[in-house]
């Protein structure tokens, strides 16, 4: 007994350890999951909405305080990582930012030339001061916290923090931008426009001593913390250390062709560091003035740092930049302390290996790899330093596929996540990625303005498109289901079409004319009968992909969404909303009913994709995570409603109506009355038997007539017959001898399966199988293809009960 409870003990320490390095991997002791969510992917912890402009520790290295152009400054925890507080009052980008010794004032600046001073556990703002110059540059508390000095325009401004007044201003006479407050607390240094640098007293504004100059303006200065050397950097790449007591030059080195922003002393002063524009960070001995090594802070090289800080007692580097991250180090080993999870804004988010497993791709250039389970970060896709900006799978997810600005289109296996295929001749930059449902191509929109498909089994380009210069940074990208039609959304407003592209011709085959155009995402349903087009701040359009009308529109409270996914079951359809309202919404099809409104992303998601068996559906977010909501008990069906003969007559005709959106709402009604409409459809579409065999035999021999108005009429005749005609024009077609013969039978199968040349009847079967597939009468779809085998119903419906059976 004793062992038994022993090994209990054993499995729930191990299930506990599982469910901390879950919560770890999500982010979720910062940042608790919101109402519908199951996984984080990612963390919210020092997190902005946009670049980070500034870094400021408090005394004891607890707290670390951050300015964003996102209009907010904040104050986190260092060791969790949480948000303690949050200032909303900047009217505009927030610029530099100061935390007091104790930790409990803070202070902000932004560009449009205001400094606060406000509450660093409450964010309440305490005072407010908005004469300055320009924006404000930089800010700092002096050590014993009662002044507060900051940078703006030409001067130097040092305010009496108890009484919020104004002490005294310090006019170097030439512009200013970086100021640092010796360890001292008497003196600081200030940078100038035209590369001086000049030490100067806090208590009158006096001039100490003038340190050389850089040949172009300062960007950054940082005092070592025994006050005896300072180190500068310009935006011409200089970097240079000085004897604070003597005033001269003790190093110098240079950053190759790039600004120098932040600057800084690590390690207790040994090394001294400094930021370029390119993401890395070089550094020095300070001893000796060698390089002593350099490292990206991402795989990216358009990313800058911005601002570096270091805790006060030396373990702790924090740096940010453009990303939306604050990223810590250990300064000695440079190994990340922060969270794990993505940096930038997501693109784009897709099940792989099944549904196993989720992949992240991110503007940080990398494609994270999840368990679908836990939420616990399993890898990356690629090698170190490739750069990966969007992902794309097949429907099963065992082949992925990323695209990147290298260029460089990489595809893997996604259960092994190993790279089988590798695209480089030919393509450059690329926007957009789209896959087909079964793997075998890819399409990608490239800044060549040419829309590539390519092969993934044979890496050759299948063929391309032009694509209008206006529209080709947002351009959608969908594949139809079988992988016939590739659908190219016009991603520029006065473009009111939707093309659609034959994939095995590699040529336009029509244009479905939509409302409003600028549309930023695209989908096909499962059975590949319906478009989704959603744009930003309009409601999401639904396309009838065969008579190329609007059959429906889902609207939203203000914003429907910019991306849009089908479930896989076809019953339901999300949405993820735009800057203004980062909110999931999921309707139910086809009543277009809105079952469900998920809120807890801070910024625009830009991808939504349902899981393969539809009960989970993922959502990739500009603020650096993606989630994943339960959708398991959403659109069911309700109780089956009531429908008498000359109701359901009525609906049959409705189905081949010209106008898809009349047809579409009698589709609704069918649905919703399926125990009285599968019968009455499985009566009526079991009757549309295949043409007199006779006839049609009669007919085909007339092709090859001598008479050329012989040859016509037969073309008429089976044109007609149209879809009872098929199976026997297929059999002729194989069997055929002459090439006329040959000729005008491929036009005549070709204009059946062309989607824009359906007539009434043909779209009155396909609406009603429709029916029959979206309440899963698996049963009575085989009784229908048995009973018209060969035909273009028999086709269809044997297809749609496939789909039901998976």
């Amino acid at each position: 007994m004793a062992r038994r409870w022993d090994l209990l003990a054993e499995c729930l320490l191990g299930l506990l350890a599982i469910a901390a390095l879950a919560a770890a991997s999500r982010g979720d002791e910062p940042d608790p999951l919101p109402d519908g969510a199951v996984l984080r992917l990612g963390t919210n912890a020092l997190r902005h909405d946009h670049t980070v402009s500034a870094l400021s520790f408090s005394a004891d290295g607890t707290r670390l305080a951050s300015a964003s152009w996102d209009k907010t400054a904040r104050v986190w925890d260092v060791a969790s990582g949480r948000e303690i507080c949050r200032f909303t009052g900047h009217k505009d980008g927030a610029s530099a930012v100061a935390i007091s010794p104790d930790g409990r004032l803070a202070a902000s600046g932004d560009m449009k030339r205001t400094t606060v001073l406000w509450d660093a556990t409450t964010g309440k703002e305490l005072h407010r001061t908005g004469d300055n110059p320009n924006t404000v540059f930089w800010l700092g508390f002096s050590a014993d916290g009662k002044r507060l000095v900051w940078a703006s325009g030409k001067c130097v401004r040092i305010w009496d923090v108890a009484n919020w007044r104004e002490e005294r201003q310090i006019e170097p006479g030439d512009g200013v931008r970086p100021v640092v407050l010796a360890p001292d607390g008497q003196t600081l240094a200030l940078g100038c426009e035209k590369g001086r640098i000049e030490i100067r007293r806090i208590d009158d504004g006096s001039l100490v001593k003038t340190l050389g100059a850089h040949k172009t303006r300062v960007f950054g200065l940082a005092f070592s913390r025994d006050g005896k050397r300072l180190v500068s950097g310009a935006d011409g790449g200089e970097v240079k250390v000085w004897d604070v007591a003597t005033g001269t030059l003790v190093h110098q080195a240079a950053v190759p062709e790039h600004w120098v922003r932040p600057v800084a002393f690590l390690d207790g002063g040994k090394r001294f560091a400094a930021a370029g524009q390119d993401g890395t960070i070089w550094m020095w001995e300070t001893q000796s003035g060698r390089e002593a090594g350099r490292f990206r802070v991402s795989a990216r090289g358009d990313l800058w740092v911005m601002a570096m800080a270091v805790s006060p007692d030396g373990n702790t580097l924090a740096t940010a930049g453009t990303e939306r991250a604050i990223r810590l180090w250990d300064p000695r080993t440079l190994r990340p302390l922060g969270p794990a999870g993505h940096t930038s804004e997501l693109t784009s988010a897709v099940w792989i290996d099944g549904g196993r497993a989720i992949a992240t791709a991110s503007q940080d250039g990398l494609v994270n790899v999840w368990d679908a389970r836990t939420g616990e970060r399993i890898g990356e896709l690629g090698e170190g330093g490739k750069v990966g900006l969007m992902v794309a799978a097949s429907a099963d997810g065992r082949m992925v596929a990323t695209s990147s600005e290298s260029p460089s289109l990489e595809v893997f296996d996604g259960s092994r996540r190993t790279r089988t295929k590798a695209f480089t001749g030919g393509l450059v930059a690329m926007d957009t990625i789209a896959a087909s449902a079964d793997g075998s191509m890819l399409a990608v929109a490239c800044r060549d303005m040419r829309m590539r498909v390519m092969d993934t089994r044979t890496g050759a380009e299948r063929f391309s498109v032009n694509i209008d210069p206006r529209q080709f940074s947002e351009i959608p990208l969908a594949f139809a289901p079988d992988g016939r039609l590739l659908a190219i959304g016009s991603g520029d407003p006065d473009k009111k079409f939707v093309a659609l592209v034959d994939t095995a011709a590699g040529c336009e085959l029509t244009r479905l004319a939509v409302p409003a155009g600028g549309d930023h995402s695209a989908a096909f349903s499962p059975d590949g009968l319906t478009l989704a087009l959603a744009s930003w701040g309009k409601p999401i359009r639904l396309v009838e992909v065969m008579s190329g009308q609007v059959r429906g529109q889902i609207e939203g409270d203000g914003d429907a969404g910019t991306c849009v996914a089908f479930s896989p079951d076809g019953r339901l359809v999300a949405a993820g909303g735009g800057p203004d309202r980062p909110t999931v919404r999921v309707w139910s099809l086809p009543s277009g009913r809105l079952v469900a409104k998920f809120v807890g992303h801070r910024g625009w998601i830009k991808e939504v994709s349902f899981s393969p068996d539809s009960r989970r559906l993922l959502s990739a977010s500009q603020d650096t995570t993606a989630m994943v909501w339960d959708v398991s008990a959403l659109g069911k069906p309700g109780t089956s409603e009531t429908a008498n003969e000359q109701t359901l007559n009525g609906w049959w005709g409705a189905l081949g109506a010209e106008d898809a959106a009349e047809a579409y709402r009698a589709i609704g009604q069918m649905t919703a009355a399926r125990e009285a409409a599968v019968p009455f459809l499985v009566t009526r579409l079991s009757a549309m038997r295949n043409a007199d065999s006779q006839q049609v035999k009669r007919l085909i021999a007339a092709l090859n007539a001598d008479a050329y108005a012989e040859r016509q009429a037969a073309q008429r005749a089976l044109a007609e017959l149209g879809e009872a005609a098929r199976p026997a024009m297929r059999e002729a077609l194989a069997a055929a001898k002459s090439d006329e013969t040959r000729a005008a039978l491929s036009v005549l199968i070709a204009r059946l399966d062309r989607p824009t040349a359906a007539d009434a009847e043909k779209l009155r079967v396909v609406r009603a199988i429709e029916v029959l597939e979206r309440v899963g009468a698996a049963k009575a779809l085989e009784k229908i293809a048995r009973a018209s085998e060969g035909s273009f119903v028999g086709d269809r419906c044997k297809t749609a009960a496939a789909r039901i059976r998976g």
